[in-house]
């Protein structure tokens, strides 16, 4: 079927090429789309080639070549034409696209001379429209106008090649012996000079266009100025900056400074003599529109040893011919509001902070600090930052050193620390302090060593006694008392075996209970003191949120209860105070007691 419809075309445009006969074709339709010839492959639908009717108005015509490929992504339609080896000269093209515009149309070929296509007739150009157009989609991408200009990104162009965009050209042939280059004005029309016309000599083999010319003994040579399009270099092909001088500068005066003139005045700036550089001009004043940076020296209106002025003056900054800040060149004194400062900086006026509450705050990128009162009861050191650096000694010549008053809220324990650990607290409950210890059970408590020198000699009035916790007391004050007490102490060693024994079977019931009670294991006592005591004891002790009884029961080291106090509050950190009554001295044992279980047991030594 393929090679029937194949030979069926080759016969239809071989019939349209070679025959000189008329072969009409007119529509039927007065409207709509119209068809006038479509070959294709039955099997294939989709790949086609038609000879339509380009619009679809009544009583127009304007024939349109279709092609369309439904299947594949080859291309869709392809002009091929040949000719043998033997024709294959001459200056004839090989395919022509005509636009042309004809002042005398006969269609009744072949009668007559003129007929609109062959070479029977005369073919006139385009004077207006444009002839050629190339368009994708929609969009005009290149046109050929009536005056042989070809746009590129243009429906007007108004040179020979007229490109909107951007052009390249690829593999260009580099020729160091051309002397003409490219060059193109604000409107982008190019043009081509001579190298000796824009500079970049070439009579003394530069190498490259960059350099501008001067002129030699023998034609054009190269100056000592490098363009290179972005920065110029005087005596480099290398200019790192917008203007890059491989040597020394010298200006115009005869001190050496570099005068810059303006129809306004002039400025002289470098060394004017061997002391110093200057930057001198014959205005008022001068002005710098963005800050001034002094990276190391002294910012100065004259100097004592060098005499550049004798009569330098006093140092003024100033807005609006008002002085506002003065250095007295004499004494040294700033003055803020006032030119006539006492001391080394003297302000005539107030100073405000920037908070509302009065205080001045001075901030950095790392935090601030608020400096003043920012209450009617104190004046305040506020920072947003973890702690108060200061790297010299705080010295306090009256007061109190305090973390709070009751006239403020934020009252906390007082802490002195190093290297970030408490070494000193105080609580702000008890009173008590600590060495090395936030958990103080005692006025004063040391976790670790205690060393005493140069201790006061004089009459022995008591004796110091120690106990397994690390609690001091006083033991006797006579020698016969003291005595006694040592008997008393003997006793007590001798009875520790068995009540070792009975509080390790009474620690084994104790751990035994607590463990088949997880809930029960964020109750205990924390802290018993002071022990041995002559009078009352503190008790401090956390119990659970979630125990239903509590309890603390004293009972002898037998297991005979002798007192109870009962426990009503469920959080952290309770303090009980345990009195001694008419207890005789001895060791006694504290138990907590919590949903009817003895959960632990301290040691309990009355004197």
């Amino acid at each position: 079927m393929k090679t029937k419809l194949l030979v069926f075309l080759l016969l239809f445009i071989s019939s349209i090429s070679f025959a000189q006969v008329p072969f009409p074709h007119t529509a039927t339709n007065s409207s709509g789309a119209e068809r006038v010839s479509s070959f294709g492959i039955s099997t294939f639908e989709l790949q086609r080639f038609e000879i339509t009717n380009a619009t679809v108005e009544n009583d127009k015509f304007i024939p349109a070549l279709w092609s369309h490929n439904g299947y594949d992504n080859r291309h869709v339609v392809q002009f091929h034409a040949s000719t043998t080896n033997s024709f294959d000269n001459g200056r004839e093209p090989l395919i022509k696209f005509i636009a042309s515009r004809e002042s005398n149309l006969n269609l009744q070929a072949p009668n007559g001379s003129q007929f609109p296509w062959g070479d029977g007739g005369t073919q006139n150009p385009l004077n207006n429209r444009p002839t050629f157009s190339w368009i994708n989609g929609e969009n005009t991408v290149m046109l050929l106008n009536a005056q042989n200009n070809l746009g590129i990104g243009t429906i007007t162009p108004t040179a020979r090649l007229d490109i909107n965009g951007s052009a390249r050209f690829r593999n260009l042939i580099n020729n160091t012996t051309d002397t003409f280059v490219v060059t193109a004005d604000a409107n982008g029309n190019v043009n081509r000079r001579l190298i000796s016309e824009i500079g970049g000599g070439t009579s003394n083999n530069c190498g490259i266009l960059n350099f501008l010319t001067k002129t030699g003994t023998s034609g054009l040579n190269c100056s000592q100025v490098f363009d290179n399009g972005i920065n110029v270099g005087i005596g480099t092909t290398s200019p790192a900056e917008a203007l890059h001088i491989n040597g020394n500068i010298r200006g115009n005066q005869t001190s050496g400074a570099l005068r810059i003139q303006t129809g306004n005045g002039f400025i002289d700036i470098g060394p004017k003599t061997t002391l110093a550089s200057a930057f001198d001009t014959d205005r008022d004043a001068f002005r710098f529109n963005k800050k001034l940076e002094v990276l190391s020296g002294t910012f100065t209106s004259g100097i004592s040893d060098i005499v550049i002025d004798p009569n330098a003056a006093d140092l003024k900054f100033q807005t609006a011919g008002v002085t506002r800040i003065y250095v007295n060149s004499s004494s040294g004194n700033v003055g803020i509001g006032t030119t006539s400062p006492a001391e080394a900086l003297e302000i005539n006026g107030n100073i405000r902070g920037n908070l509302i509450s009065g205080a001045l705050r001075v901030q950095t990128s790392s935090g601030y600090l608020d400096i003043g009162p920012k209450s009617s009861l104190t004046s305040s050191f506020d920072t947003d930052r973890g702690a108060f650096r200061f790297n010299k000694q705080i010295q306090v010549n009256g007061g109190i050193i305090t973390s709070g008053t009751s006239l403020l809220p934020e009252d906390m324990h007082l802490k002195l620390q190093t290297n970030g650990l408490t070494r000193i607290f105080a609580n702000s409950t008890s009173g008590f302090v600590g060495v090395n210890t936030i958990l103080p059970s005692a006025n004063f408590h040391s976790k670790g060593s205690v060393r005493l020198e140069d201790l006061p000699s004089g009459v022995i009035t008591y004796f110091i006694g120690l106990d397994n916790d690390g609690n001091v007391y006083k033991v006797r004050d006579t020698e016969s008392e003291l005595k006694e007490f040592l008997e008393y102490l003997i006793k007590i060693v001798e009875n520790q075996q068995t009540q070792i024994e009975e509080l390790q079977k009474l620690i084994k019931t104790t751990t035994s209970k607590s463990n088949s009670h997880s809930s029960l294991s964020n109750s205990k006592i924390i802290n018993v003191s002071p022990v041995p005591s002559n009078g009352s004891i503190s008790v401090l002790l956390d119990i659970a949120e979630d125990v239903q009884e509590a309890k603390l029961s004293l009972s002898t080291v037998n297991g005979s209860n002798l007192k109870n106090i009962i426990l009503n509050e469920r959080q952290p950190r309770i303090y009980k105070i345990l009195s001694r009554d008419n207890l005789r001295p001895g060791t006694y044992l504290l138990n907590l007691h919590v949903d009817g279980k003895i959960i632990e047991t301290k040691r309990v030594i009355f004197k």
